[in-house]
């Protein structure tokens, strides 16, 4: 089992993990891999890990040590992170597509939006301090 450490319960469907509890938005999110296939970790294990280590649990993050631009910063990694992963199925496709190999994407449009929606993450109101993640296309 890893070790998830410090850790903050939202849901039962939504967790940070690797908080340290002393610098708030540390760590790393973890939704279900029907929200973002590519999360790192899975809920599952951290479901398992936060049953059995109740103790590491933190009720909410300390108080806000970080700058607005910090936090920016933050979420323009986390937002790079997802576009790189989503371009790499537009390449794949486009390489396909190219040599004639049959593509499991049918409408690689929804993942052009879904970057673009990612680009214009930092034009939400609330930004950096509230994101609304888009949820990722399904390969089709």
């Amino acid at each position: 089992m890893i070790d998830f450490g410090y850790f903050i319960k939202y849901s039962d469907t939504e967790y940070d993990v690797l908080v340290d509890k002393n610098t708030k938005n540390s760590g790393y999110n973890v939704v279900s891999r029907d929200v973002f296939k590519r999360c790192k970790y899975s809920l599952d294990e951290v479901k398992t890990y936060a049953e059995a280590h109740p103790e590491m649990e933190l009720s909410q993050w300390p108080e806000d040590t970080i700058s607005e631009e910090e936090q920016a910063a933050q979420v323009r990694a986390e937002r790079n992170y997802r576009i790189d992963s989503a371009i790499k199925r537009v390449q794949r496709f486009d390489t396909q597509t190219r040599l004639g190999i049959t593509t499991k994407e049918t409408d690689i449009t929804s993942v052009l939006q879904y970057i673009q929606d990612l680009r214009d993450i930092t034009k939400q109101e609330g930004f950096p301090g509230t994101v609304v993640w888009p949820n990722e296309p399904e390969e089709t």
